[in-house]
């Protein structure tokens, strides 16, 4: 299958710029986005990685568009440093993401007849993230979370904190990645914010208490501050807040899966294949 490819993109966490050749088919789609394999290619430490290539899936991507993304994902890594220092805990790392506009199209991306998708036009810009393996959902952008489990409660502790951190003026939700060597490697997260500043899915302070509706505190966070409509409209009660917090397991998890960058931790790096300036086809790379 032929593959299309951006030009440069912006600057990494490392100040790296890479392009990237992807396939023209979705391997998932989202409310958002359609999301497909990718390889990097550049100069830097990533290159020959597989990175996820995401299209916006209802409207053209635009500079602006792609900047809100990249705003979110800055905000949530700012924020989970900060919770790392505060609670002396390190479960918790959000991917880089970058923006980069097209270069090249192969063969049209989807067929105009199905309302899920539509043409990719060379104007446009995408999104380039590490790739994650074993993705699912931990938290929703409305706090709730498919069956609190304690492994979990690092992560329902951290979407609080955000609130407790900035004044109440924000709270970090939506979060999704994978599991790798005991942390929760996480992909752009949803912002709700009292500015509603953080684009079409920040629902403001409608989102905020809606979050604080399914959030359930546990002992790292029963001493954060909460929305005063939160005990006052709806009895949020710190009561049920668990003992204790177990410890992370990463079961299933493995060197392979992990596609965020960080130079520390080398042997965590994906699967590295040898790219020339043309990468392969790429649904032959992920199927062999």
């Amino acid at each position: 299958m032929l593959a299309s490819s951006t030009l440069a993109s912006s600057p990494d966490e490392y100040g790296y710029r890479y392009w990237c050749s992807f396939c023209s088919k979705s391997f998932a789609k989202g409310k958002r986005f359609n999301a497909h394999h990718g390889v990097l290619n550049g100069n830097g430490p990533k290159y020959g990685l597989f990175c996820t290539v995401k299209i916006f899936r209802c409207k053209r991507g635009s500079e602006r568009l792609c900047d809100v993304e990249i705003q979110k994902s800055q905000k949530a890594q700012e924020l989970c440093r900060s919770f790392h220092i505060e609670n002396n805990m390190k479960k918790i790392q959000f991917v880089c993401v970058v923006k980069a506009h097209m270069d090249e199209i192969h063969t049209p991306f989807f067929p105009c007849s199905s309302s899920w998708n539509r043409p990719l036009f060379r104007d446009e810009w995408v999104l380039l993230v590490d790739f994650l393996k074993n993705y699912q959902w931990f938290v929703g952008s409305d706090g709730s979370s498919p069956k609190l489990s304690r492994t979990r409660q690092t992560l329902n502790a951290f979407v609080h904190y955000t609130f407790h951190c900035t004044s109440g003026s924000l709270v970090v939700c939506g979060l999704q990645g994978s599991v790798i060597e005991g942390c929760y490697v996480l992909t752009t997260p949803t912002i709700h914010s009292v500015n509603e500043s953080y684009g079409d899915t920040d629902k403001g302070i409608a989102g905020i208490e809606e979050v604080f509706r399914h959030h359930r505190c546990n002992s790292i966070c029963q001493d954060f501050i909460i929305p005063a409509t939160a005990a006052r409209d709806y009895g949020f009660d710190r009561a049920d807040a668990e003992d204790s917090c177990e410890e992370l397991t990463s079961e299933g998890a493995s060197e392979e899966c992990l596609l965020g960058f960080d130079s520390s931790r080398e042997s965590l790096l994906s699967s590295r294949r040898p790219v020339s300036a043309a990468p392969p086809a790429y649904m032959d790379i992920f199927n062999n």
